[in-house]
């Protein structure tokens, strides 16, 4: 028997519904995630920000930069490269 089946059969004998039971059982805390600590060879591994220079954390491989800021500085640079505005 699936865990679906075993909740109805516990929210029937209860007398409430699926939905009632499930709000009102307990659930497992989610683990506490720690940030892993940041060495120099990491830093290197993920790069640094093509505008600002800041190391570039997350888990995206791909990233240019550090933060949305430099992203949108980034797009108005090559929007001026594109339409010739100085």
């Amino acid at each position: 028997m699936d865990q679906l089946s075993k909740d109805a059969a516990a929210a029937r004998i209860m007398g409430v519904s699926y939905g009632q039971y499930m709000a009102r059982k307990p659930r497992k805390p989610a683990p506490v995630r720690y940030p892993k600590k940041q060495t120099e060879e990491s830093v290197k591994k993920k790069g640094v920000c093509v505008i600002c220079g800041e190391p570039i954390t997350g888990s995206y491989k791909g990233r240019k930069y550090c933060s949305v800021e430099c992203a949108a500085i980034a797009q108005e640079r090559r929007d001026r490269e594109r339409y010739g505005k100085d």
